[in-house]
């Protein structure tokens, strides 16, 4: 926060989906989804949005919280919550649309 605070207009932070546990059992997730990560790496990301809440709620930066239920990148392979199958991502290149 010492970093940020005063410096930052607004700071982005990517969370996961996997702050909320497993979510294959409620789609869509929801922000209003009770957050109960079951693995370290979500547990970690949750304790990170909490501590920038706090330092939003105390007026130090103005932060906004994704969590994104997809990763996709350069040296992996897909990430995907709720199905092992890629090909979403091309319908997600063509227009920007899912169908």
């Amino acid at each position: 926060m010492r970093a940020f605070a005063g410096r930052c207009g607004h700071f982005i932070f990517c969370s996961t989906v996997c702050t909320y546990g497993n979510t294959q059992t409620i789609v869509p997730t929801l922000e209003t989804t009770p957050q109960s990560p079951h693995s370290t790496y979500g547990r970690d990301k949750l304790a990170c949005e909490q501590l920038f809440l706090r330092a939003h709620a105390e007026v130090k930066i103005p932060v906004t919280i994704i969590r994104p239920s997809h990763t996709y990148g350069p040296g992996g392979g897909i990430i995907n919550n709720l199905n092992t199958d890629a090909s979403f991502l091309e319908r997600l290149r063509r227009a920007g649309r899912l169908s």
